[in-house]
């Protein structure tokens, strides 16, 4: 079977999937995709287009003709992003030659998960058009059940994260630190965990610390505000880390993963790691959060710095809680969303639409 994915970027973290998915027997898979950098990416093992993107208003269009490739095509799984105009009309291709599946989280995301935007119809329409839907996680199937949409056609390939093959799990290893991984916009609410962290700072052993890995707009005013909220010494910037086994060493000595504003998928990257992740209920998310279960693989807590602070607290002084959610974490990765669950929705969807 020819493949086609169609996507605004190719992350880096999709590629693991994407290779596992092209070394399927009878696939014969190709990404067409906006990042030029990738398209030289050694690791990569399926073929490549490379699309440009424009933007008018809030909306996009690509070229080359998106309808055009597709029509090479045996299936077409396409990002299921409304916004991008030249992958919705392919819902709407008459006597179309491809089998069309729609992968995406399913609900609006951003600024608030499965709030109403005005665009819900024109979802659930772009659904009915497609062949199959594959969704991040199963909260979207009874939303779409109930407006129509045959559960037969409704798959799940949970998003996730690869764990790197050499990771063994283990609870004996000595915790020192707290951990922030991603990008330092404004929005992860980065200062929450420096105001919680400096209210306890006379309470927490010395030795522990706060590891900050990754670069953004927000650096600069962050490393100024720990040093102004005095603990500078304690709160360390590593820069961007992208590759999975130079992060590793800071997973296996961090007590929880935190991220006060957004729940994406470093939440089930730290589960992978057996580690329990720490974010607010409203916290900013495409579906990752939905993987928390509060107080047994991970920590919710209300968005303030006061709340967070003794959550902190918590995690160090019950170390047997702790470390039975770090197992829980783990379990619950390796059971649920592992980069196998991942690409077995994959498979079960395009075997549907065969």
């Amino acid at each position: 079977m020819r493949i086609l994915i169609l996507q605004q970027f190719l992350p880096h973290y999709r590629v693991p999937i994407f290779n596992q998915l092209s070394a399927s027997n009878n696939i014969d898979l190709t990404v067409a995709h906006g990042d030029a950098f990738q398209m030289h990416n050694p690791a990569i093992q399926f073929k490549q287009v490379l699309l440009t993107f424009r933007k008018t208003n809030k909306f996009f269009t690509a070229k080359p003709s998106v309808k055009l490739l597709a029509e090479q095509y045996d299936i077409v799984i396409v990002s299921a992003n409304i916004r991008i105009l030249s992958f919705l009309r392919l819902g709407w291709v008459r006597a179309r030659p491809f089998k069309l599946i729609l992968w995406g989280p399913g609900v609006t995301v951003g600024r608030g998960f499965d709030v109403p935007n005005g665009f819900d119809w024109l979802r659930y329409r772009y659904a009915r058009r497609a062949d199959a839907m594959l969704f991040y996680t199963s909260y979207p199937i009874e939303k779409y059940a109930a407006k129509g949409l045959p559960r037969e056609k409704l798959f799940v390939a949970h998003n996730t994260v690869e764990l790197p093959s050499r990771f063994l799990f283990d609870n004996s290893i000595v915790k020192t630190s707290f951990l922030f991984l991603g990008t330092l916009y404004r929005d992860k609410r980065l200062d929450i965990l420096l105001h919680a962290f400096a209210m306890k700072a006379s309470q927490l052993p010395p030795s522990v610390c706060i590891n900050i890995v990754g670069d953004g707009p927000m650096r600069k005013e962050w490393i100024e505000m720990s040093n102004t909220l005095g603990i500078g010494g304690r709160v360390h910037f590593h820069g961007k880390i992208e590759d999975s086994v130079k992060q590793e060493p800071f997973f296996e000595s961090a007590f929880a993963c935190i991220s006060p504003g957004q729940a994406g998928l470093s939440v089930l990257q730290s589960m992978a790691y057996g580690i329990p992740f720490i974010t607010s209920r409203d916290a900013i998310t495409g579906g990752e959060r939905l993987n928390i279960i509060d107080g047994n693989n991970s920590i919710f807590f209300d968005g303030t710095a006061q709340a967070l602070a003794d959550k902190l607290v918590t995690v160090i002084e019950n170390q047997e809680q702790t470390r039975q959610m770090a197992f829980n974490a783990f379990q619950y990765y390796q059971e649920n969303c592992s980069i196998e669950n991942m690409l077995s929705g994959f498979l079960k969807a395009i075997v549907y639409v065969s």
